[in-house]
């Protein structure tokens, strides 16, 4: 490419960016950073400029042409290495930096149903495709990122090349009570080695399933008819206050052992006779910070762990 090329596809991001801190979605290319001391980067992608419109492939068709690069011999599942990774796993130590936010920490989200990955490194959102090789390697590819620059996560550089396309990267699964952790390790590193990324979600499947309310801030009249459903995979959770349905987002904080609390609820309308035990209900909701389980009993507490609501596993909800 030449010099007044490389100026004229500049501008033309410019002008796509309208000088706004909005990111774009970026293929492959070859990268020249400047300044990366002073947390400055700038990316010049070595493509060809073209007038005519863009051809969007078919998917299906796509996938059976001659060279595309996730072909049978390029893609493939380890079934329980799969089904192990699948969903969202928090990113909470690059190498030997750990990665402590209130809010926005980095992750790891496995989709094998369609063999996707989704990522955020703490400043810029990436998406590709992988496969699991073995039962201890996992290859990304066809990875794009946005091309956001964020000087204060520094963290983001270690996270993108321990999933950068086409370099198997080994991978070590260890559960601690109701945590697992996810290790990368590069391949050959001894087991002792620091790991390239480490990795934490929660295990709260078991959670799922529908609960019966047994009593709420030790109130029992009321709680007869009333429920709550916890869809953990979706992060939903609806039921009844034993005249309403309501549902909202559950949310847990990467941070703090056993965390859930409940956002964006919504409650129908209807008038309740036993308006009272509504009320102390949908307040306790809205209170619930973390919980304790134990076999099939559960208990919603608060921040400063206050028993708020007593629920007992219904059979017929599993």
């Amino acid at each position: 490419m030449t010099n007044n090329n490389k100026i004229i596809y500049l501008s033309a991001a410019v002008l796509l960016l309208g000088g706004s801190s909005c990111s774009i979605l970026q293929g492959k290319g070859k990268g020249i950073k400047a300044n990366p001391d002073e947390g400055v980067e700038v990316t010049i992608w070595e493509e060809k400029i073209s007038s005519e419109p863009a051809v969007v492939p078919d998917v299906a068709e796509d996938n059976q042409a001659a060279g595309d690069s996730r072909t049978e011999s390029a893609v493939k599942f380890n079934p329980k290495l799969a089904g192990a990774l699948h969903g969202e796993w928090v990113i909470i130590a690059a190498g030997k930096t750990k990665i402590e936010r209130d809010e926005d920490m980095p992750y790891i989200n496995f989709d094998t149903t369609d063999g996707r990955v989704y990522a955020y490194n703490g400043c810029n959102y990436l998406n590709g495709s992988f496969s699991t090789p073995t039962e201890s390697s996992v290859e990304f590819m066809q990875m794009i990122s946005t091309l956001r620059m964020c000087p204060d996560a520094s963290f983001q550089y270690d996270i993108n090349a321990a999933i950068r396309e086409n370099e198997p990267i080994e991978v070590k699964m260890e559960k601690k009570g109701r945590e697992t952790y996810l290790y990368f390790l590069r391949s050959g590193s001894a087991a002792s080695s620091t790991p390239v990324l480490t990795l934490r979600r929660h295990n709260m499947e078991s959670l799922s399933g529908q609960w019966q309310v047994k009593e709420v801030n030790g109130v029992k009249d009321g709680a007869d008819e009333a429920n709550i459903f916890f869809d953990i995979p979706e992060l939903r959770v609806h039921g009844n206050t034993g005249c309403n349905y309501f549902n909202g987002e559950i949310r847990i904080d990467p941070n703090r052992r056993n965390s859930i609390s409940f956002s964006q609820m919504g409650v129908t309308g209807r008038l309740c006779e036993n308006s009272e035990f509504e009320t102390a209900m949908l307040v306790a909701l809205e209170q619930v910070s973390t919980y304790s389980l134990s076999g099939d009993n559960l208990e919603l507490l608060d921040l400063s762990g206050r028993k708020l609501m007593t629920l007992h596993r219904d059979g017929h909800g599993k």
